[in-house]
């Protein structure tokens, strides 16, 4: 990758004075790479002109911005200066050097299965794309969702219908007692959420199946923590995997994700 300038996106809540993006600036700066700062506060995108985008936050910020990459065909490095940081490179203390490893070419692209959803009343340009996870419903009160994916059809009444990549599967996903994937797996799980049934089970179908909902009133949709649209009665939501991947810089190999949840007393 020939790189000429970089993006960072600055989360301002973990980063209030901008301290560290200040350093990332004068590394770059002092490497002769000139670079664009986009504070989450803004609420807009980078250009898509750059080599690549760091996010400096949490997981949190990664999700937010790597739809949008991806839109751009842009890879996105994450520093850590959040919590959980599952899906980020760095911690803060090793950024800097993490950086320099990318500059030297010390790095490889780690590929995440993408979602992407349509809504029947909307056109082509209205996907919504996700990195964890597109839940149809979610407001807090019982519904009837017709649900159907390889042939196979079933009503269940909850309260939203989560669909997750392998990424996602260990966020609200997880909380709604649905199944952990390795990232590496080309799969998609549909989970119910809160579920008025005994007998509602998670179901993992492949990356290239489709899943239609339709719900028997008014909800929203709701992508990677952020509600997108509303989704009128007897309108169909479609949600597959994207045909292309995220693309994660990696300076260092990605820790073992079951020893990452027990690190993290998730496990």
């Amino acid at each position: 990758m020939e790189i000429s300038s970089i993006a960072i996106i600055a989360n301002d809540d973990k980063d209030p004075e901008f301290a560290f993006t200040r350093q990332i600036v004068e590394f770059l700066n002092e490497k002769g790479i000139a670079s664009e700062v986009v504070a989450t506060s803004e609420k807009r995108y980078p250009s898509e002109d750059h080599s690549f985008w760091i996010t400096l936050g949490g997981d949190g910020t990664m999700l937010r911005y790597v739809p949008q990459a991806v839109k751009y065909d842009t890879p996105v490095m994450g520093i850590n200066l959040g919590t959980m940081g599952f899906l980020t490179d760095a911690e803060k203390n090793e950024g800097i050097a993490a950086l320099e490893k990318i500059l030297n070419g010390q790095y490889k692209y780690e590929e995440r299965l993408m979602l992407v959803a349509t809504v029947s009343e909307y056109s082509i340009e209205s996907n919504i794309f996700a990195l964890n996870e597109v839940c149809v419903g979610g407001t807090g009160n019982l519904k009837t969702f017709s649900v159907v994916t390889n042939d196979i059809a079933f009503d269940i009444r909850a309260d939203g219908i989560i669909i997750s990549s392998p990424t996602g599967s260990t966020a609200y996903n997880l909380s709604a007692g649905g199944p952990l994937l390795a990232p590496s797996c080309d799969v998609m799980v549909i989970t119910p959420l809160n579920s008025h049934s005994l007998n509602a089970r998670s179901l993992v179908i492949g990356e290239k199946d489709l899943v239609s909902i339709i719900v028997n009133q008014d909800t929203s949709l709701i992508a990677d923590g952020h509600k997108y649209t509303d989704v009128l009665q007897n309108k169909l939501v479609s949600v597959t995997a994207l045909k292309k991947r995220a693309k994660i810089i990696r300076t260092t190999e990605p820790a073992n994700l079951f020893e990452t949840l027990k690190r993290k007393k998730i496990l």
